[in-house]
Formats: C-alpha cells, structure tokens, sequence
C-alpha cells in the first residue's frame, strides 16, 4: 500500500497554485495566515477575535498595517458570515487528519494521508470544508481548478467508506467573498473517477 496526499493520486503532485508569477510568497503568505487565523480565532469568543487576530499577526514584523487589516477582515468575514454557521458548529475540529482508504472509489493500494481545514461531525451527517484564497474566488463550482476537486473528492471518498450511515458533504470556503461553494457529489465522482482512469 502507498500513503498518498490527496492531490497525488496521478502518481505526479498536482500544483494548487501557479508555480511562477509575481507576488506568488506573498500570496502564499496570505494564505498561511488567513488560514491561521480561521484555525485559532473560532476558539475565541466573538468579542474579541478583532483584537486576538490584531495580536497574532503584530507577530509578523514584515506585514504593512494595511496587509494585516486585509487579512482579519478576510478571516472575520468567514466567521461572521450567517452562511458559515455550520462550519463552525459545536464539536467541528480544526486542521482535522483524514488517514485512509475508500473500496469502491480509490484505488485499492492506495491510503490517502491528509489535512482537511474543517470536519463537522453530526448523528447525520460529516461536512468537509476547506478554506481557499484565491482571488478572485471563482463564480461557480465549474471554475473550480481539478487539483482543489481531486483533494476534496479523496477526503470525501475515505468518510463516506468510514461513515457510510451519514450524508458526506463537501464545500470550499472562499474567503474572498466570502462564499461557502458546496460541491456536488456528481463532480466529486467524476474527479475520482478521471484520477483512476489516469494513473
């Protein structure tokens, strides 16, 4: 059996951002920042995220103000958005390990070994949700890159084998909006499906 990251399922990584281009470490950046913060300011109360996300990027002496206040509204704006109400729910985890295999979807040497932002466990069902920054977010799910479908379609294929009673959910949350995108089962399918056939 081979442990594989979820975007490695063609036996070749699959890049999630282009590889090139200017302002790509600073992107990077962003990103790994914006996603600090809506691992850590969730466990916060509500009155004072502002100022434990202020406190937590001040860490980073490289950051213009202005670069610091576009990312805790990118952040804030995902957690007070109505919409992400459910991402957020009681018992959801944060930076939540996804270890294994799925029968009927996956192939059957391959374990996938992962990292989802967010899993949501209820008596009915598993949401999976992972935080994208992208700008712009696409519109629709369509616009929606093949490495960021394949991740989410293994994640979704290891629960729904590990809970095969409940309803799997897989979404991507856009901070640039923000837009909470859920992804159809149909799309997932045929995300694993084109990884098989390839491989």
């Amino acid at each position: 059996r081979r442990f594989s990251a979820p975007t490695s399922l063609l036996g070749r990584d699959m890049p999630v951002m282009a590889p090139f281009g200017e302002g790509r470490e600073a992107r990077l950046k962003r990103g790994r920042l914006i996603h600090a913060l809506l691992q850590y300011l969730p466990d916060v109360t509500e009155p004072d995220r502002e100022a434990a996300g202020r406190n937590f990027l001040a860490r980073d002496a490289s950051l213009e103000e202005a670069e610091r206040e576009e990312m805790l509204s990118a952040a804030l704006g995902v957690l007070h958005d109505p919409a992400m109400a459910g991402v957020f729910a009681p018992g959801g985890r944060a930076e939540a390990a996804i270890i294994g295999s799925s029968k009927e979807h996956l192939p059957a040497d391959v374990v996938i070994n992962g990292r989802v932002d967010r899993l949501v466990i209820s008596d009915r069902q598993v949401l999976i949700v992972d935080f994208k920054t992208d700008q712009p977010a696409p519109k629709e799910v369509s616009g929606v890159g093949d490495s960021y479908m394949l991740q989410m379609a293994a994640y979704w294929a290891v629960l729904k084998e590990a809970y095969s009673e409940h309803a799997v959910r897989a979404a991507l949350c856009w901070t640039d909006g923000p837009k909470l995108m859920p992804l159809p089962e149909e799309m997932l399918l045929a995300s694993l499906k084109r990884a098989r056939s390839e491989v």
